[in-house]
């Protein structure tokens, strides 16, 4: 991951990061054989460093629909979400369902947590298709002047949403 996120995916190749991980070109052809097969790992590594941030956000959230709310909070932070790194592998040409198939799963696997949270089924959809539309519209490249404050408006009526749903 440090490769693409500090040079890009196109600079995401087998010999780059053989070097980055000081390890020779064939041990890492061992566990990557392909330059899809890296670019997948990659796509599950962000896609794992972004729950492991949200279960972070819920350990020191004490409210009673903890999940929600870190969930929300996590899709708008650019430090949880990588948006650079995911815009990239988005655009990549070699991307497909088969590179970011950990995302696609977990997209499911986030709205039925959020209903084992406390939310209802209806509750939890509108708060997923929101972040997924809002962290998409932000990879496609929306102008930040006009984001920003949406960004911040869209953010708190999704924490009144929830609060509203658990109480």
């Amino acid at each position: 991951m440090t490769v693409a996120a500090r040079d890009g995916i196109a600079a995401l190749t087998l010999d780059a990061v053989a070097a980055e991980a000081d390890v020779s070109k064939g041990g890492l052809l061992y566990h990557f054989p392909t330059k899809n097969a890296l670019i997948a790992a990659v796509a599950a590594d962000v896609v794992t460093r972004f729950a492991i941030g949200i279960e972070e956000r819920v350990a020191a959230d004490n409210r009673p629909a903890a999940l929600a709310h870190a969930y929300v909070d996590s899709t708008f932070d650019d430090d949880a979400s990588h948006p650079e790194l995911l815009h990239a592998l988005l655009a990549h040409p070699g991307i497909g369902p088969e590179q970011i198939g950990t995302a696609l799963e977990l997209i499911d696997v986030w709205e039925q947590r959020l209903v084992a949270a406390g939310l209802d089924a209806g509750t939890a959809a509108l708060v997923r298709h929101a972040c997924d539309g809002w962290w998409m519209t932000e990879r496609l490249g929306a102008p930040r002047s006009t984001t920003a404050h949406a960004a911040t408006v869209l953010r708190a009526r999704l924490h009144r949403l929830i609060e509203e749903a658990t109480s």
